[in-house]
């Protein structure tokens, strides 16, 4: 049976109910981002930015209790920034909590910052945009837009490959990281996930990160035979959400409690 493509379709970020308005405004007021479009009703608030380096920050906040719960765990959306120090300087000015910083296999610096409505973003330093959009703070999503902490490198590489159809790269990484590559919905075959590990022992537990990391399948009967792989594989998944021949979405767990959104649309 023909395997089904995921692509990389991007993040999403998941406020509060309450904390909207605020977040949004946070947002309008420090990263430099084009307001696009919003969108108001009982059951949802979404809003969408336009990032100056491309792509769209979009975020949603549920009316239902039960997708207010948050525990981002070791699952994180990645972002791209240039200048570190005029970026650190802005931080510390106005007040923008950010955490130790480290080294990717790259060489790239990466750290965490706390944004509006509490989320927690993963930063990415690229000195080569130095000065390219000077009055923004995150320019994109990254070009390695996903990092996943796992309890066992070698098993979530077979995971990922077996069941999402992403390859390990070549990329000399070292022992405590894997490079995964994979489609992404616009830019092709991409460096996508940074596997990192965490310690063997750490308990089982799954995420509910803020900052949702989204895969696109195309084809209602393809996303349908996904969701329906998932199940028999006894991966933790939802039930599908919405109508496959418009809309929907589901998400799943990976054997480290990493969750994975799926959409069709």
């Amino acid at each position: 049976m023909e395997s089904v493509k995921f692509e990389f379709d991007g993040g999403d970020m998941m406020l509060q109910w309450d904390e909207y308005e605020e977040a949004i405004q946070w947002f309008d007021r420090h990263m430099g981002w084009t307001f696009l479009h919003e969108n108001l009703n009982d059951r949802s608030k979404r809003a969408a930015f336009v990032m100056p380096g491309g792509g769209h920050a979009n975020f949603t906040t549920w009316a239902n209790e039960e997708h207010q719960s948050r525990y981002d765990g070791h699952c994180r959306v990645c972002f791209r920034i240039a200048d570190l120090d005029k970026n650190l300087e802005y931080f510390e000015k106005h007040g923008i909590r950010y955490g130790e910083r480290t080294t990717l296999p790259d060489g790239r610096e990466t750290f965490d910052i706390q944004a509006g409505g509490g989320l927690r973003l993963t930063l990415i330093v690229h000195p080569e945009w130095n000065g390219k959009f000077p009055d923004s703070r995150i320019i994109s999503f990254d070009s390695t837009p996903i990092r996943l902490g796992v309890r066992n490198i070698d098993r979530a590489v077979r995971w990922y490959r077996d069941h999402m159809g992403m390859e390990r790269s070549a990329f000399a990484v070292g022992e405590q990281f894997a490079l995964l590559q994979a489609h992404h919905s616009y830019e092709g075959c991409i460096d996508l996930a940074w596997l990192e590990q965490i310690p063997e022992d750490e308990p089982y537990r799954e995420t509910n990160p803020a900052a949702r990391l989204y895969f696109l399948v195309r084809g209602a009967d393809n996303f349908i035979r996904s969701h329906s792989r998932f199940i028999e594989l006894g991966a933790t998944t939802s039930e599908i959400n919405g109508d496959p021949s418009s809309w929907a979405s589901y998400y799943v767990f990976d054997p480290d409690g990493n969750r994975i959104n799926v959409w069709i649309f």
